[in-house]
């Protein structure tokens, strides 16, 4: 089982910003547990589709058309993938 401790800490860096899924696969936790925890505390968290703006999507499509690497990309804005649409 997990401590209070650790629940507590990846809750918040949920609250942060930081996906559930990340966070899953961060701490190797199964994505439903992590889900449980957030819903346990309270918190609501927006679908995955909407923690960047358009405005976002469209500055990291502009990143990626001038070379720099999706990667990163992906990690400047705190998302997993692109997709298009």
């Amino acid at each position: 089982m997990y401590s209070k401790e650790f629940k507590t800490k990846v809750v918040n860096e949920i609250i942060a910003g930081l996906p559930i899924k990340r966070a899953a696969r961060t701490y190797n936790i199964e994505r439903h547990t992590v889900q449980n925890w957030v819903r346990s505390a309270g918190i609501t968290v927006p679908a995955s589709k909407q923690w960047i703006t358009e405005e976002q999507k469209l500055e990291a499509i502009k990143q990626v058309e001038t070379g720099i690497c999706v990667r990163q990309v992906a990690e400047t804005f705190n998302i997993t993938e692109f997709t298009t649409g």
